[in-house]
């Protein structure tokens, strides 16, 4: 555990990240504060990418050492947070607090729902949407907000080939069709996709749109997912 913490914790700093704390086998981190950073969104998904190859790497050591297997879920968020010490008088922590935290905790672990590794805010995306490819994943309804949140996954930082192009507008077609009711369009289009390439993000729409299917959402329904438990950054951008 010391080792993962301690290389994952390289990557971040090497990155101009701040290491926030350890909470269990999770990090916190974030950009911009106590030094500013004027692309600490595109630092903070950069740096969510490299973390992955640097896991991939660790993988071979712990195959090696006949250990098991890590695998992480990362969430960023991008917005206004507050940044200082905070604590008691006795004890404080340098450290970031405010509800754009606490979204991206919940991106964090909205992973386990869609077979992701990297899950970014919309806020987040729409500062790196020229630096990185993104896909597109859901609409969520989180605690604790009442406008839903779209979730993106980071791709790449060069173009994509031509195959993951077309199946990431084929997905976004099949979204846009499950949005707008059309359930049937939609399992249609994103099961020609799992028969393909068959992924957890794709099984999780197909039995959801099986549920919609048998017992219709409300007419008012705007797509998005009551996912009220998402289970906290461990990357942020401030």
């Amino acid at each position: 555990m010391n080792d993962y913490l301690t290389r994952m914790s390289q990557v971040i700093m090497k990155n101009k990240g701040t290491v926030d704390k350890f909470i269990g086998d999770a990090i916190m981190a974030f950009w911009g504060a106590p030094n500013e950073e004027l692309d600490h969104a595109v630092k903070a998904v950069y740096t969510a990418m490299a973390l992955k190859s640097e896991l991939n790497n660790l993988e071979n050591i712990c195959k090696k050492r006949n250990l098991p297997n890590i695998s992480v879920g990362i969430g960023i968020n991008s917005g206004l947070m507050s940044v200082g010490n905070f604590g008691s008088k006795e004890r404080f922590d340098y450290t970031v607090m405010g509800d754009n935290v606490n979204l991206a905790s919940r991106l964090e672990g909205a992973n386990k729902n869609y077979g992701t590794t990297i899950l970014i805010s919309g806020a987040t995306k729409n500062i790196i949407k020229n630096t990185f490819f993104c896909r597109y994943i859901d609409k969520v309804q989180v605690k604790g907000r009442q406008e839903p949140v779209d979730l993106y996954e980071p791709i790449s930082k060069e173009a994509p080939s031509q195959d993951i192009l077309n199946n990431v507008k084929m997905f976004e077609k099949g979204i846009i069709a499950y949005q707008h009711q059309n359930f049937h369009d939609a399992y249609k289009i994103i099961d020609s996709l799992h028969k393909n390439d068959p992924t957890q993000l794709y099984q999780s729409y197909l039995d959801r749109i099986k549920g919609f299917i048998k017992s219709p959402p409300p007419a008012q329904w705007e797509g998005a997912e009551r996912r009220h438990q998402l289970p906290v950054n461990k990357l942020l951008s401030k």
